[in-house]
């Protein structure tokens, strides 16, 4: 889950050389995140999060670059502020999701990612103990209905 060491200020983690793409991904989140800054109502960013394949080191030719972002503003400033940063990146290796808007589920796997940027550490970890707390309430409905055992 998140570390302490995991919250970066103005450097990105070094990812697994070892893995197929990992320099180029590198490369393209370090990119992302740099154009990500330019886009009007980056102020109101909290933390950026890379999550799946290219954070688990796991990334192929052709894997998406998937970020969550938290934005400070309502619903509908969120949205576009993530057409405003899929439009300035225009590639569709990015994902970018608005970390609010995801299924409590995806939250918590995008809580294991690597933090690329972070304004407020204590803001993260609120989030993070909220999101866990609230997902641990939920989850013994979602294992009943998929039919898996809920580990205690």
């Amino acid at each position: 889950m998140l570390s302490h060491a995991n919250v970066i200020r103005g450097q990105m983690p070094s990812m697994d050389k070892g893995v197929f793409g990992m320099r180029r991904a590198e490369r393209d989140v370090r990119h992302a995140l740099e154009r990500l800054k330019t886009v009007e109502g980056f102020e109101k960013v909290r933390f950026i999060i890379l999550y799946g394949s290219v954070a688990e080191g796991r990334a192929k030719a052709g894997s998406d670059i998937d970020l969550a972002v938290y934005y400070d503003g309502d619903r509908e400033e969120a949205a576009r502020f993530r057409f405003a940063a899929l439009s300035e990146l225009a590639d569709d290796r990015y994902d970018i999701q608005i970390f609010s808007h995801l299924p409590l589920y995806v939250r918590t796997e995008v809580l294991r990612g690597k933090v690329l940027y972070c304004t407020d550490e204590r803001f993260l970890y609120d989030v993070a103990y909220r999101t866990i707390r609230e997902f641990d309430d939920f989850k013994h409905r979602l294992y009943d209905y998929i039919g898996k055992e809920a580990m205690t």
